[in-house]
Formats: C-alpha cells, sequence, structure tokens
C-alpha cells in the first residue's frame, strides 16, 4: 500500500501536539490497578527519564540525564560513568534505547552510540567518523530496518551501522545530508523509511533509492502544519504514519 497516495494520505497523518516536561515515571502495578510512581527516592539515578524500554527478561530499562537505569519492579540498579573502570559506561547523558531483534542492547547518548553486554554488564562506545566533532555525535534516535541494519539519527545527518559491519558511516542521499537534524525514525509494511527530521517529513525508499520530502507549505490545507518534525509512530495495523509536533496544535 502507497502512504503516499493523492487525496489518501494526509488523511492517514495524525497531528499531535506535545509539550515536552521532566516528570517522574508512572507505572502500573501488575496485582492491582494502582498508580506507583517512580522517582529518585526510589534509587532512580534522575528525575529526567528521556526514553524507557523492556528487554527480553522482563526488566524495564530507563534512559536518563545521569546514567541507566534497569528496574525489575522492586527496585533499580544503576550505571553510570566510572572514570576508573574503563568497562563502565562511557557517558551519562543519555538519549534513547534500542534493543534489537537479537536482545542486542543499543545506548544513544550525547555522545555517539554505546553497547551494553548484557552477560558482563559492561559497555563500551562505538566509534563515530574520526572527522565528527565531539558536538555533533548527539544521537537523537536509533532504529533496526527489516534487514537489521542499526539507523543512528543525529544533529549532523544521518548514520548507519550495517549488519555485517562494526563501523559506523555517515549516509547522504539527495536531501539527506549531513545538515540536517533526524529526530525520529520508523520502518513501514514496505521497508520504507519515514524519517522525522528539522525540514519536514522525509520517505526514503532504501531499495528503490528513492526519497520524497514533505514539508510546510503556506495555503496548503493538506500540508504539514509545520516542517519541524519530532517524533513517529507507525500502525502497523492500518499503515498510519502519526506525526508528533512541538506546540502547535491537534488537527
Amino acid at each position: 500500500m502507497d502512504l503516499i497516495k493523492k487525496h489518501t494520505f494526509w488523511k492517514k497523518v495524525l497531528f499531535i501536539s506535545i509539550l515536552m516536561m521532566n516528570l517522574s515515571f508512572v507505572v502500573a502495578q501488575s496485582k492491582d490497578s494502582r498508580l506507583k510512581y517512580l522517582s529518585q527516592e526510589d534509587g532512580l539515578s534522575s528525575s529526567v527519564v528521556v526514553d524507557i524500554v523492556q528487554d527480553n527478561y522482563g526488566f524495564i530499562w530507563f534512559a536518563t540525564r545521569n546514567g541507566l537505569n534497569r528496574y525489575d519492579g522492586y527496585s533499580f540498579k544503576t550505571f553510570t560513568n566510572d572514570p576508573n573502570n574503563v568497562n563502565s559506561i562511557p557517558v551519562d547523558r543519555l538519549t534513547c534505547l534500542l534493543i534489537d531483534k537479537n536482545g542486542n542492547f543499543w545506548i544513544g547518548s550525547l555522545d555517539g552510540l554505546v553497547y551494553m553486554d548484557y552477560d558482563t554488564e559492561t559497555f563500551s562506545l562505538i566509534e563515530f567518523p574520526e572527522n565528527l566533532p565531539s558536538t555533533q555525535r548527539y544521537i537523537n534516535c536509533l532504529w533496526q530496518d527489516g534487514k537489521n541494519n542499526i539507523w543512528i539519527g543525529t544533529d549532523s545527518g544521518l548514520y548507519v551501522k550495517r549488519s555485517n559491519s562494526k563501523e559506523i558511516e555517515l549516509h547522504t542521499y539527495g536531501i539527506i545530508t549531513d545538515n540536517i537534524k533526524i529526530r525520529d525514525i520508523v520502518e513501514d509494511d514496505e521497508q520504507s523509511l519515514w524519517i522525522a527530521s528539522n525540514i519536514g517529513l522525509i520517505k526514503y525508499e532504501t531499495d528503490k533509492s528513492q526519497v520524497r520530502l514533505f514539508q510546510h507549505k503556506e495555503n496548503d490545507p493538506n500540508g504539514l502544519v509545520q516542517s519541524d518534525i519530532r517524533k513517529l509512530l507507525y500502525d502497523i495495523h492500518y499503515g498510519f504514519v502519526l506525526l508528533l509536533l512541538v506546540l502547535v496544535g491537534i488537527l
């Protein structure tokens, strides 16, 4: 199904306004319906939680602005940088988490991509290209595609770690350059990548090497409300692409 067909595409797109704020994470207890607020008093290393995932063992992982936290339903185990331990997490200011299809744990940070070994609970920093300044290694999002490649969205373009490689490489094609900010990435059922960026919504058909850009246009009632896209969700049941904007309103 082509999500870009005229007159039908925008009917499938829901714009949601979100205002980012620092909130303590809320967990619903399984044995009753009461809510429990988890905060630093419970062992959370920071009240600023930026991403949450659940692993194959049932643990809940929290990426924060002060380290990584694992929650077992009762208590937290915290992973923060230890200058005297080369195997500790190399950076504390985290941005996103990804557990891939093979159970590998990837962590996005303000200083690049981190890999965690589950068995040993040790961490290693995956190097970006040498010519990339540390100030441009801010990772906004991580996505594993149908071919097991890890796509990395940064403030300096799109990067990819191929499934058959240990290296991270800059990926440019057409309008996808190192001058745009990649905020989020999802993949549809036709294995096309949808990319949220500061210049608009990008549809990237990697197999066909085709790129389409959707931007805000004045006096276009069927166009985007704004071009600065922050977050994407893909509904696998209906093929909807949901765009999350900031301070725009709900349409």
